[in-house]
């Protein structure tokens, strides 16, 4: 899961599908690449080692990873971003099949996705590259080989930026079905000019849900209360999404 622009609602709609598809599946684990999730869940953000530190070392099964995962309840279990800096450029493809042949579902919140040219050429680089690079190519490469979803607001200064992502990618191509154009979810706000039929019609992604800003669910996060008070509402509206 990715947005062109903060705010508008990716970690705390990553965190409530991860809970849906543990509701529908027995388990679920969410990877927080962006930082944000274990506060939004009210957990503490584990010491040990995550994701980065996975990349760094020389593991490669399914296991190892799952091995940094933390369970935070209600089926789900968590691995955070991690404490290493950098990590060498070949492991993005040793993730992707680690998280491929795992049994459970898998939610990732890549967080703020940035605009500019494909990164495989990064991959080919051969001197080292700094975290901004590398995290920038591990965004890019997840997003082609899952099912990316887009998560905005339907606002003309999220939209802009979504735009310039999109066509960064070179994925504003009408009729693109294929990966990096999976869907969008939609996150409204009352008020607002624009609505998900715009949102469809200027992305080209296909709409996946549409969720009302709830001022009760902003509470529950600040209350650290996430998974004790599930949202039921967002919960059960992103329980269609596969």
């Amino acid at each position: 899961m990715w947005s062109a622009k903060g705010g508008v609602g990716l970690s705390v709609t990553a965190a409530a599908l991860a809970v849906a598809q543990a509701n529908l599946n027995g388990g679920a684990l969410i990877i927080d690449i962006a930082g944000d999730v274990a506060p939004i869940l009210g957990v503490r953000v584990p010491s040990g080692p995550g994701l980065n530190d996975w990349l760094e070392s020389k593991a490669d099964t399914p296991g190892s990873l799952m091995h940094l995962s933390t369970d935070v309840g209600c089926s789900v279990r968590m691995i955070h971003s991690g404490t290493s800096a950098i990590w060498p450029h070949g492991r993005i493809t040793d993730l992707l099949d680690a998280i491929t042949a795992l049994d459970l579902p898998v939610v990732i919140d890549c967080g703020q996705r940035p605009a500019g040219p494909p990164s495989s050429t990064v991959l080919l680089r051969g001197e080292d590259l700094s975290q901004v690079e590398l995290r920038t190519s591990l965004v890019e490469h997840l997003c082609k080989a899952g099912r990316p979803i887009l998560v905005t607001s339907p606002c003309y200064l999220a939209l802009g930026r979504t735009l310039d992502v999109l066509m960064g990618q070179d994925r504003a191509r009408k009729g693109d079905d294929g990966p990096g154009a999976h869907g969008v979810i939609v996150v409204k706000d009352p008020g607002r000019a624009l609505d998900a039929a715009d949102v469809e019609s200027i992305t080209q992604l296909r709409l996946l849900a549409e969720i009302e800003r709830d001022p009760s669910v902003a509470r529950t996060v600040d209350a650290g209360l996430f998974l004790r008070r599930q949202p039921r509402a967002l919960i059960k509206k992103l329980e269609s999404i596969e």
